[in-house]
Protein backbone atom coordinates (compact mmCIF):
# COMPACT_ATOMS: atom_id res chain seq x y z
CA UNK A 1 0.00 0.00 0.00
CA UNK A 2 2.86 2.40 0.71
CA UNK A 3 4.25 1.79 -2.77
CA UNK A 4 1.06 2.57 -4.69
CA UNK A 5 0.28 6.02 -6.00
CA UNK A 6 -2.49 7.99 -4.32
CA UNK A 7 -5.76 8.67 -6.11
CA UNK A 8 -5.91 12.12 -4.54
CA UNK A 9 -9.53 12.94 -5.39
CA UNK A 10 -10.86 9.64 -4.07
CA UNK A 11 -8.50 9.48 -1.08
CA UNK A 12 -9.29 13.01 0.13
CA UNK A 13 -13.05 12.40 -0.06
CA UNK A 14 -12.79 8.97 1.59
CA UNK A 15 -10.62 10.33 4.42
CA UNK A 16 -13.03 13.20 5.06
CA UNK A 17 -16.09 10.93 5.07
CA UNK A 18 -14.45 8.32 7.31
CA UNK A 19 -13.26 10.95 9.78
CA UNK A 20 -16.72 12.56 9.98
CA UNK A 21 -18.48 9.24 10.52
CA UNK A 22 -16.03 7.95 13.11
CA UNK A 23 -16.30 11.19 15.09
CA UNK A 24 -20.09 11.27 14.88
CA UNK A 25 -20.66 7.60 15.67
CA UNK A 26 -17.82 7.25 18.18
CA UNK A 27 -19.29 9.58 20.79
CA UNK A 28 -20.36 6.61 22.92
CA UNK A 29 -16.85 5.12 22.77
CA UNK A 30 -14.86 7.72 24.79
CA UNK A 31 -12.04 5.30 25.70
CA UNK A 32 -11.08 4.93 22.04
CA UNK A 33 -8.43 7.23 20.61
CA UNK A 34 -8.78 7.13 16.83
CA UNK A 35 -6.16 8.32 14.34
CA UNK A 36 -7.05 10.27 11.23
CA UNK A 37 -7.80 7.89 8.33
CA UNK A 38 -5.13 7.47 5.69
CA UNK A 39 -6.25 6.53 2.18
CA UNK A 40 -4.22 5.54 -0.85
CA UNK A 41 -5.65 4.22 -4.15
CA UNK A 42 -6.97 0.79 -3.23
CA UNK A 43 -7.24 0.94 0.55
CA UNK A 44 -7.78 3.16 3.58
CA UNK A 45 -6.32 2.53 7.02
CA UNK A 46 -7.84 3.45 10.37
CA UNK A 47 -6.08 2.91 13.69
CA UNK A 48 -7.33 3.24 17.25
CA UNK A 49 -6.15 2.51 20.76
CA UNK A 50 -8.16 1.99 23.86
CA UNK A 51 -9.11 -0.05 26.81
CA UNK A 52 -7.33 -2.79 28.64
CA UNK A 53 -9.42 -5.45 26.93
CA UNK A 54 -11.41 -5.85 23.76
CA UNK A 55 -14.59 -6.09 25.85
CA UNK A 56 -14.38 -2.72 27.60
CA UNK A 57 -17.76 -1.12 27.01
CA UNK A 58 -16.49 2.33 26.04
CA UNK A 59 -13.69 1.05 23.80
CA UNK A 60 -15.59 -1.17 21.39
CA UNK A 61 -13.77 -0.64 18.09
CA UNK A 62 -15.53 -3.52 16.36
CA UNK A 63 -18.97 -2.09 17.09
CA UNK A 64 -17.90 1.38 15.94
CA UNK A 65 -16.27 0.27 12.69
CA UNK A 66 -19.18 -1.99 11.74
CA UNK A 67 -21.62 0.84 12.42
CA UNK A 68 -19.59 3.05 10.06
CA UNK A 69 -19.49 0.21 7.50
CA UNK A 70 -23.28 -0.04 7.58
CA UNK A 71 -23.72 3.50 6.24
CA UNK A 72 -24.85 3.81 2.59
CA UNK A 73 -21.88 5.99 1.54
CA UNK A 74 -19.51 3.35 2.94
CA UNK A 75 -21.18 0.46 1.12
CA UNK A 76 -21.03 2.47 -2.12
CA UNK A 77 -17.30 3.15 -1.80
CA UNK A 78 -15.84 0.09 -0.06
CA UNK A 79 -16.15 -3.62 -0.64
CA UNK A 80 -14.63 -5.14 2.52
CA UNK A 81 -12.74 -4.43 5.70
CA UNK A 82 -10.36 -6.32 7.94
CA UNK A 83 -9.25 -5.54 11.48
CA UNK A 84 -6.24 -6.81 13.37
CA UNK A 85 -5.52 -6.08 16.99
CA UNK A 86 -2.78 -6.36 19.53
CA UNK A 87 -3.53 -6.29 23.23
CA UNK A 88 -1.06 -5.86 26.04
CA UNK A 89 -1.34 -4.68 29.67
CA UNK A 90 -1.36 -1.04 28.50
CA UNK A 91 -4.36 -1.41 26.19
CA UNK A 92 -5.33 -2.53 22.73
CA UNK A 93 -4.21 -1.32 19.29
CA UNK A 94 -6.69 -1.78 16.44
CA UNK A 95 -5.72 -1.50 12.76
CA UNK A 96 -8.51 -1.67 10.18
CA UNK A 97 -7.97 -1.90 6.43
CA UNK A 98 -10.88 -0.80 4.23
CA UNK A 99 -10.80 -2.04 0.64
CA UNK A 100 -12.02 0.28 -2.12
CA UNK A 101 -14.96 -0.90 -4.22
CA UNK A 102 -14.38 -1.14 -7.97
CA UNK A 103 -10.61 -1.08 -7.78
CA UNK A 104 -8.84 -3.73 -9.89
CA UNK A 105 -5.76 -5.18 -8.25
Amino acid sequence: MNSESIDKAWADDAERQLALSVRALGNNQPALQVSEPECFTSVCVLMATGGHSTEQANADWQRLIYTVADEPWFRAGFVDLSTTLRADPGGTLYVTYLLRRGYSW
